[in-house]
């Protein structure tokens, strides 16, 4: 009796591992979107500078997700140092596997610099979205010295760190299995 409860609490902790996987890999697919509202444009998501105290000697990396059911053609940083008084600087942000986002890099200016900037993306439908803080931009200033990274301590879930999960479930999974198929066959009496 007690072998066939087991059996039944393994097959349905398999069960609902294979449910959180399948759930795991639809919310972590490229094209996945997120939140764009059916509107076809990108979604862009709040951009994260590294470092973020950066000092006069430091290059700053913009990351930001965009996500589009079409796909992402291309995703650029527009930046000043002037408040927007004058020419303005435009940053490709080419996409980086590694943290599943797009990077630009603003170079290193002087101390006591205001950069402000927002990030625009079209996809391959040619629809175009702009997050510019609603208006506010994204900004930071320029300190002195070196900035010496980012600040850390953040975890961002990415379709990367997603798989990753995924594949420690999985290995969780296989781990039960192997467990409960030596302990059963452990238990059963010696055949005469």
């Amino acid at each position: 009796m007690g072998q066939i409860v087991a059996s039944l609490a393994l097959r349905r902790t398999v069960i609902s591992t294979i449910i959180v996987l399948a759930f795991l890999l639809v919310i972590s697919y490229p094209g996945h979107s997120q939140g764009n509202g059916g509107s076809g444009a990108p979604s862009i998501e709040t951009p994260i500078t590294t470092p973020s105290a950066p000092g006069s000697g430091d290059q700053v990396s913009v990351n930001v997700t965009v996500t589009s059911s079409a796909g992402v053609q291309s995703v650029t940083v527009v930046y000043t140092t002037d408040n927007w008084a004058s020419v303005n600087q435009t940053v490709s942000a080419p996409y980086v596997p590694r943290f599943d986002d797009y990077q630009a890099v603003i170079p290193a200016q002087p101390e006591g610099t205001h950069v402000s900037y927002y990030v625009v993306a079209v996809d391959v439908g040619s629809n175009r979205s702009m997050n510019n803080n609603s208006g506010s931009y994204y900004s930071y200033t320029v300190g002195t010295g070196t900035g010496g990274g980012g600040g850390g301590g953040s975890f961002n879930i990415t379709s990367t760190s997603m798989w990753l999960i995924a594949a420690i479930l999985g290995a969780v999974m296989l781990v039960m299995v192997v467990v409960f198929k030596s302990r059963s066959s452990s238990a059963r009496p010696a055949r005469k």
